[in-house]
């Protein structure tokens, strides 16, 4: 599960820059299914910490630039949320920031379910920025279900759901869409529609 936010800024004089805002949880329950077998609960999150024999994180999750990231379990749901601003130092480059879990034995996990609630996303334009490159908030749900045949898991194909806001968006809006993802190229992607979050 990767839940993230990322900015481009491309015009000199931008001195606000860009601010990101996204909240979002899983229900008490996830469920993961294993060969040869129906759905079973994996986790209700009804412990006080994430449990490392069921969870870990990513590697540069967190990062240093967040200037907020939160990772916990709390009313027996997971929540993640980060908080970014584009850098003010430079009018290139891409800033991203992402509070993920990953399945800490995720080989036996073929498939899951759970509910996905996105409470909060938003996005702020760097107010000189008239590039094609706009600000976005979202949340990514994806797995690595199968290998294309060579057995090196950087030959996985990855399925991603995706619920972005664009600055461009109206407030409280998020664009749902499906795409895959193979060997540093992203490709298929289906527009699912909009749904309406809290503000």
């Amino acid at each position: 599960m990767r839940f993230s936010s990322k900015s481009r800024v491309g015009t000199i004089g931008c001195i606000l820059a860009v601010c990101f805002v996204l909240l979002a949880s899983l229900s008490h329950m996830l469920y993961a299914q294993q060969p040869s077998s129906n759905l079973v609960l994996y986790d209700n999150f009804d412990e006080r910490f994430l449990d490392p024999a069921k969870w870990s994180p990513s590697f540069g999750g967190c990062g240093w630039h967040l200037l907020e990231c939160v990772r916990e379990i709390r009313d027996e749901k997971l929540r993640l949320a980060v908080r970014v601003y584009g850098t003010t130092s430079s009018n290139q480059d891409v800033q991203y920031g992402a509070s993920e879990l990953h399945f800490s034995n995720p080989t036996p996990v073929k498939g899951i379910a759970t509910l996905l609630t996105v409470r909060r996303a938003s996005s702020l334009p760097c107010p000189a920025n008239t590039t094609l490159y706009n600000s976005h908030a979202h949340a990514i749900l994806q797995g690595n279900f199968f290998n294309s045949g060579s057995g090196n898991s950087d030959d996985d194909v990855q399925g991603l759901f995706i619920f972005d806001h664009a600055d461009s968006d109206p407030q409280g809006v998020v664009t749902v869409g499906a795409f895959m993802h193979w060997q540093g190229q992203f490709f298929g992607f289906v527009g699912l529609g909009t749904i309406n979050v809290a503000a």
